[in-house]
Order: structure tokens, then sequence, then C-alpha cells
């Protein structure tokens, strides 16, 4: 409520042009709940409008839920739970669908990719921010052109399964959601969801999520969810983060501190994809 009451001030301020219309979400949503109905009847043609209704309906809920929270986290750590999310979403598809698991998995999928662009799109936000860019024409660009992933995504995980010194069996191919993906769905067609841990989960998820500190459920559940080394760097670079702002003062952090943290970053995974195109290049 607090997130969709903020888009619709913004568009009534003077500045308000640099976001979207509150009426792209709407339509966003009605959108996906025709989607994800149609995608319903198509992976299952015996299934009734009606069951494909409220499925849809219900997973353009989850959707919604679940990509705020995701864009809360992303915004606040860097760190999107989409892996969890998409598998609590395939859970719920699996039980809307009637136990249907090729439905249940394509519907899921569906909600999960639109989970992952609201993580996306919140660090496009935060990088624009960083140098002044419109959020109305960043949303623009994302919309436009987030099909590109699909082809480019494909693309490169078939160049990598089929290139020198990668390939079927190589551990730096393994797929461990999709592992965790597969334990879920056989333990639900046995009959054995952990209800147990799922209902408890919930009471204190919504019990914090009551708590005046904002965000509180949010990292409480990152820091178990996450391996306690990533945990315990994020936790010492914040004391860092704290100490520096109090001596160098907020103008630099902004300046200095936060672009030269995003460099290491990026220059990161750039090495690692120029690696990656020389092996492929050259079979080593």
């Amino acid at each position: 409520r607090a997130a969709v009451r903020g888009v619709i001030e913004a568009a009534g301020t003077s500045g308000g042009m640099q976001e979207l219309s509150p009426r792209v979400l709407y339509f966003g949503l009605a959108g996906s709940v025709l989607v994800l109905f149609l995608a319903a009847v198509l992976a299952d043609p015996e299934m009734s409008y009606g069951r494909a209704a409220l499925t849809a309906i219900i997973g353009c809920i989850w959707l919604a839920l679940a990509g705020l929270v995701v864009a809360q986290a992303t915004g606040m750590t860097d760190i999107s739970p989409i892996s969890g999310m998409s598998l609590i979403g395939v859970t719920i598809m699996f039980f809307l669908s009637g136990g249907n698991v090729t439905t249940s998995i394509v519907l899921g999928v569906a909600v999960s990719i639109g989970i992952g662009q609201c993580a996306d799109m919140m660090s496009d936000l935060k990088s624009g921010h960083l140098i002044g860019a419109t959020p109305r024409i960043q949303q623009i660009a994302q919309f436009s052109f987030a099909w590109i992933g699909v082809p480019v995504a494909i693309g490169v995980l078939y160049l990598i399964w089929n290139g020198p010194g990668f390939g079927p069996g190589n551990p730096d191919l393994s797929a461990p959601q999709g592992a965790a993906l597969a334990a879920v769905i056989d333990g639900l067609q046995a009959g054995d969801t952990p209800i147990d841990k799922y209902l408890p989960g919930l009471g204190i998820g919504l019990a914090m999520g009551i708590f005046p500190l904002s965000g509180m459920a949010v990292l409480v559940g990152l820091a178990m969810y996450l391996p306690f080394y990533i945990t315990l760097t994020y936790g010492l670079g914040c004391f860092i983060s704290m100490v520096l702002e109090r001596n160098k003062g907020p103008v630099w952090m902004a300046k200095t501190a936060v672009p030269v943290a995003a460099g290491f970053i990026i220059g990161e995974a750039l090495v690692n994809l120029t690696l990656t195109l020389v092996t492929l290049g050259t079979g080593e």
C-alpha cells in the first residue's frame, strides 16, 4: 500500500513526470493476470476457466508482493532472495493448478521472471541515481528492451555448454536452484509439504513486518537465507561505511566511496567475462 501510494504521490507533484504514470502499473497488473490465465489454459487444456482465473489472480498477487520484497532487499542490500521467492511461487502454483507439474513450473517461471525484473529495475534506478539519470526514461528503456535478455541468456548458455573446456558434467555449470526446484516438486508430489515450517515462517515474517524498524523482516530473512560469510562481509561493510561517513561526511561517501566500490564490483564481473571469452576463443 505504501509503495503504490508513493507512486501516486510522486506523479501528482511538480516533478512527477520523472516517474511513469500509475496507470502503467494498473495496466501491467491487468496484463499479468491475462498472460498467466492464458499460460494456465495452454499448459493444461483440461483446466477449467474458473481454476485458471483463480490461479492467474493469486499468481499476480504473489508476483506483486514478492516483487516488492525483492525490490526492497535489492535497494537495501543489493542482494535479492529471488530463488526463495520463486520456489514459494512454484509451490503456490502447484496447489492452485491441482498438482500439474508442467503448469506449476510454467506459471512459476513466469512469476519468477517478473520478480527478477523488479530486482533489475531497482538496480537500474540505483545506478541511475548515482549519475543523475531520469527514472522515467530508465523505466521506458527497461520496458522496451527487457526481452533482449532472453535470447542473449539462451545464446550465452549454448556457447558455454558447447564451448571447449565446458559442457555437460562441468561443476562450473551446476544449477543449485534447479536442484532445489526439483526437490520441492518431488516433495509436493509425495505429499511431504513442510507445513510445520511454512506456517511458523509466515507468522514470524508477519510479526516482524509490523516491527517499528523499517525493513527488519527483510534483513533478518536475508541473514538466515544467505551463507554466513556473505552476511558477515555485509555487516563489516556496513560498519566500515558508518565509520567513514562519520569521519569523511556523506558527500565524500556519495562522490568517492560508493563509485569506487561500484567499480570494484563491476570490474570483477568484467574480468570474469573476459576470461570466459578468452577460454571460449582459445579452447584453453
